[in-house]
């Protein structure tokens, strides 16, 4: 079994830094050793990794760098950790290159000594920590997605939660909540909340504003408020090209631009009725979901340091941690299956929620003839795609397919045609699946004549008439609609 030992900096933090790591790490069933900083002397964790028999297969230290320092400025301190053989990996989720706080400098300096890894979350501190002789990798903060998931009535209002002290790093935040809150357009909490209360604000609100703060990318409210299904309007951080790829504009959150005034022009005409608002809403909790989980961060950090050390336990370890990802993900599209009992609910969701309905009754929609019972009534979103795969694809279980334009959520076909069907994405022009997105994805597609065409979110415009002629459908699920050629 793997076993992690998890060390958590002093103070109060974020759910998402501290307690969400070790309720992962606990969940999946590895063996793990917590020491939190404020709670527990340095010099007892010290002690231990002095006397220690059997060292951990990874030590984890979550802003260890710069949080933490009282580990790693004595001389005494740093001998014990150049003594342990185990990988020590620092998670460093604020800037340290361009860090805004003059002391930070000499705490990473010291911090050196300590650690053999640094997953940053700043991108610009890949490069910078390898130049000072130590391995780097960006790995961006994430989000505890079993916590932090939609849930509750939502109110149509924009809320910020976050601090805005009288620090001259915190000026360009305090100026523009200080507009926004001089029009009425945003409700600030500025005050410490405990996980349950500011999970429950993120649940019961419509918007949450996330301003540029004093770190070089996106914080982990960034990621909180999309797994909590709420609109996310981010401040752009323009000189962080990875960073900035993460969030599509419009399609995953609101960007807002650096300058004030133009934020709080697009804040005051937020149309908050608007379909693709919603639709963004959703769209960013799938992100989450798929992307920005803890789960998939771990996963990183024991592949990047298990492939560098050549540690099979780390890679296992990671193997049952992507595989916990794409199990929610098969779990989040599975239909749900109504009991009896609730008869004239279904019926009444059935009427204004069509693609609530099983496959079954789908094909009966769509005028496929019979229902197909070898499937059951209720059958899984993997045994629909497999109905379609073997249906129109003529049972090939190889092949390619392109995705043209943006990446799919999660739970889409590209997830099981690159897990069960052994597909792989391509350039090729020819492709065997198209995946395409509004009327200019569609036009593109209609020339090359693809076995089978997948629209996404085909509902946000309605489909060419061009398209209707030479295609017609053969099954939907969410917003995504599977075509065969009529011929």
């Amino acid at each position: 079994m793997l076993r992690i030992d998890l060390i958590f900096p002093p103070n109060r933090h974020s759910w998402n830094l501290v307690e969400g790591w070790e309720r992962l790490v606990r969940r999946v069933g590895f063996e793990v050793q917590v020491w939190q900083a404020g709670q527990q002397a340095p010099e007892h964790l010290l002690e231990h990794y002095r006397r220690i028999k059997k060292e951990p297969d990874l030590i984890l230290a979550v802003g260890g760098d710069l949080h933490i320092p009282q580990l790693h400025q004595d001389p005494a301190a740093r001998k014990v950790w150049h003594n342990l053989g185990c990988p020590r990996v620092c998670l460093a989720y604020e800037s340290l290159r361009d860090s805004l706080w003059p002391e930070s400098r000499g705490k990473f300096l010291s911090s050196l000594e300590m650690f053999s890894h640094y997953a940053v979350c700043d991108e610009v501190d890949e490069k910078w920590v390898f130049s000072q002789g130590r391995p780097a990798r960006w790995i961006p903060q994430g989000v505890d997605v079993d916590r932090f998931c939609p849930g509750g009535k939502k109110k149509q209002e924009l809320v910020f939660r976050g601090k805005f002290q009288e620090y001259a790093q915190y000026a360009p935040r305090r100026r523009l909540l200080g507009s926004l809150v001089a029009a009425g357009l945003v409700r600030v909490h500025s005050h410490e909340m405990a996980e349950g209360a500011y999970r429950r604000l993120y649940q019961g609100s419509a918007g949450v504003l996330n301003p540029r703060g004093v770190f070089g990318g996106y914080n982990v409210r960034t990621f909180e408020a999309l797994a909590s299904g709420c609109i996310l309007f981010q401040q752009e951080i323009p000189d962080r090209p990875r960073n900035a790829a993460l969030l599509r504009p419009g399609i995953d959150a609101v960007i807002l631009p650096q300058d004030e005034r133009e934020c709080v022009r697009i804040v005051a005409e937020t149309d908050w009725k608007s379909f693709s608002l919603w639709r963004m809403a959703r769209q960013g909790a799938h992100l989450a979901q798929a992307k920005h989980s803890l789960e998939d961060r771990l996963a990183q950090i024991l592949e990047w340091v298990g492939d560098e050390r050549a540690q099979p336990a780390l890679l296992a370890g990671a193997r049952i941690l992507r595989e916990e990802v794409e199990k929610r993900l098969i779990e989040k599209g599975n239909p749900i299956p109504l009991k009896s009992r609730w008869k004239k609910m279904r019926r009444t969701l059935y009427r204004f929620w069509p693609q609530s309905l099983g496959l079954n009754h789908r094909k009966k929609m769509l005028g496929l003839g019979s229902a197909n019972s070898g499937y059951g009534k209720h059958p899984t979103r993997l045994q629909q795609d497999l109905y379609v795969h073997r249906k129109f694809l003529g049972y090939r279980r190889k092949g390619t397919f392109r995705q043209n334009g943006s990446s799919l959520a999660a739970g889409s076909p590209a997830l099981y045609l690159r897990k069960f069907w052994q597909w792989q994405e391509t350039n090729a022009q020819e492709a065997d699946v198209l995946c395409g997105r509004g009327p200019d994805g569609l036009s593109q597609a209609i020339g090359v004549s693809p076995r089978l065409l997948v629209v996404d979110n085909f509902r946000a415009q309605p489909l060419p008439k061009s398209l209707q002629r030479k295609f017609r459908a053969v099954y939907a699920e969410n917003d995504q609609e599977y075509l065969v050629p009529r011929s």
